[in-house]
């Protein structure tokens, strides 16, 4: 009876242990289950930032594009009024130079007018 008693208590301990490591496997199993839909997760939500940053990104590429498009166009437009007043200026200051060598020439006529008559009435008071 003792071998009988000695057998079932080593029977009964040794179901224990295999119910501990059942149940240590279980858990380590269920932990590599969550850890594993954590990294998932954490990968999934990763991605998904990247996509929508890349997608900030190349719709901040595609704006500035478009403005430094419009820029240019202003850039041109305003070179060409520019380069339009510029002639307009250089025309301008062409005929006030011709207006002022006409008038000197006008004073200088005038000056010999009246000198002229300056020197008649010099000579009648004399």
């Amino acid at each position: 009876m003792n071998d009988a008693f000695i057998t079932a208590i080593a029977t009964m301990i040794s179901a224990g242990i295999a119910g501990l490591v059942a149940w240590a496997v279980a858990r380590s199993s269920s932990k590599s289950e969550v850890r594993k839909q954590e990294l998932t997760s954490r990968t999934d939500i990763e991605k998904e930032a990247f996509d929508r940053a890349k997608g900030y990104y190349t719709d901040t590429i595609d704006r500035q594009s478009k403005e430094i498009h419009e820029q240019s166009e202003t850039i041109d437009r305003l070179e060409t009024q520019v380069s339009s007043l510029r002639e307009t200026v250089n025309s301008q200051g062409r005929i006030i130079q011709e207006q002022g060598h006409e008038i000197a020439e006008l004073k200088a006529q005038l000056a010999r007018a009246t000198g002229g008559l300056m020197q008649d009435e010099t000579n009648k008071e004399d």
